[in-house]
């Protein structure tokens, strides 16, 4: 029996190294400016079954919004934007895989204040020789609206759309 398990394969799990690890948006401003930002604080793990990816989870701290300017972080954690008193997380948490496709589709349910939407994000993901280590990448255009993002008396000067990149280092757990 023992001879007959051993060539089934098992699932590796990655925890998000965040020291090495990438969440940033683009989101357009007053029609000719970009306002650049990321989060810095933020964890998760990611699954594989041999090479395949199968699943994968983050969580973001919304205090960790960086944008450069202190005072437009700051408002941006209010009430009003992203209520971070409220809702002091993001999260992601997949629900299937699409590697049919040329491009592979990384699909699950992204909760961004209390609004939760499937979306499909195109993704790439590479391994270390040694299998200690992957790099998982995302670039994907999320649409502020469709999260209830509506940025009051602003929200005529910020674009709708905010492109996403995304580069993760997971380390294999062992």
């Amino acid at each position: 029996m023992c001879q007959m398990l051993s060539g089934f394969s098992q699932n590796q799990f990655y925890d998000i190294d965040v020291n090495n690890s990438d969440i940033s948006f683009k989101i357009s401003h007053m029609a000719f400016l970009t306002v650049n930002g990321n989060f810095g604080d933020f964890a998760g793990k990611i699954s594989l079954n041999d090479s395949t990816l199968i699943s994968v989870n983050c969580k973001i701290s919304v205090q960790s919004i960086n944008t450069k300017d202190k005072t437009r972080d700051e408002s941006l954690l209010d009430k009003v934007y992203l209520d971070a008193e409220n809702h002091p997380f993001l999260s992601f948490k997949s629900k299937n895989i699409d590697t049919d496709l040329a491009t592979h589709q990384l699909i699950g349910i992204l909760k961004i204040k209390d609004v939760e939407k499937e979306v499909s994000m195109p993704f790439e993901l590479d391994h270390a020789a040694d299998g200690k280590k992957i790099r998982l990448a995302i670039e994907t255009t999320l649409n502020r609206s469709d999260f209830g993002l509506d940025f009051g008396q602003m929200d005529t000067v910020v674009g709708d759309d905010i492109k996403v990149a995304i580069e993760i280092l997971g380390v294999r757990v062992p």
